[in-house]
């Protein structure tokens, strides 16, 4: 498993992750989690509830997987960490232009750039999710497993990675996405990638 240097530069990362969603507009106000697995046992967690724009590294919180009852939005942190053996990191944000696309049913299941798919693969879509929804880690444990990044109805995209930096690069690769969905469907009908050049490009695709 990738290791920072001790949990004091993990914090350090974490809040300069929190910084750069803040700064593109990803996870604005309070919104907004991120996470790094620490050891086989426990992740670090910046939790939705602090402001990502003012974070002080000792505001991070450690939490073990076998842990009880924990708040909604860490539930999903360690659901995506339970389905995604591979996952050493995870982001959930709300980019406007993912939340625009949830709202008028974009079909995440028909690519649109090649960049998308070599990068990011496959996308997967669940139903809403923010608090009071019903429970919805079990879905999220079945999707991550073989999703990298998850949408979620009205609640935001959520991104599983192998390191902090590409799980803030997915993040990018699906707001690009959104935002050409978004200014295409200003311009007329958006074509999708053909079947055939889908299935060559994920071939491609590094596992």
């Amino acid at each position: 498993m990738p290791r920072f240097r001790d949990e004091s530069s993990a914090r350090e990362a974490l809040v300069e992750a929190a910084r750069s969603l803040y700064d593109r507009g990803y996870a604005l106000a309070t919104l907004g989690s991120l996470s790094v697995r620490i050891d086989a046992e426990e992740f670090l967690l910046l939790p939705a509830s602090l402001p990502k724009d003012r974070l002080d590294p000792s505001q991070l919180l450690r939490i073990s997987l076998q842990a009880g009852a924990l708040p909604e939005s860490t539930l999903l942190h360690r659901a995506a960490y339970q389905g995604r053996a591979t996952a050493r990191a995870v982001i959930h944000c709300h980019p406007v232009s993912v939340m625009a696309c949830s709202l008028v049913g974009m079909d995440w299941d028909k690519p649109l750039l090649p960049e998308a798919v070599l990068g990011v693969g496959p996308i997967a879509q669940l139903p809403a999710w923010y608090p009071g929804c019903p429970p919805i880690e079990a879905n999220l444990r079945r999707a991550i497993a073989s999703h990298a990044a998850v949408i979620f109805a009205r609640g935001g995209v959520l991104t599983a990675g192998p390191n902090l930096a590409e799980t803030l690069y997915l993040i990018e690769r699906v707001d690009q996405v959104a935002q050409v969905f978004v200014k295409s469907a200003q311009l007329g009908r958006i074509r999708t990638l053909p079947a055939d050049e889908v299935a060559r490009l994920e071939a491609m695709r590094a596992p």
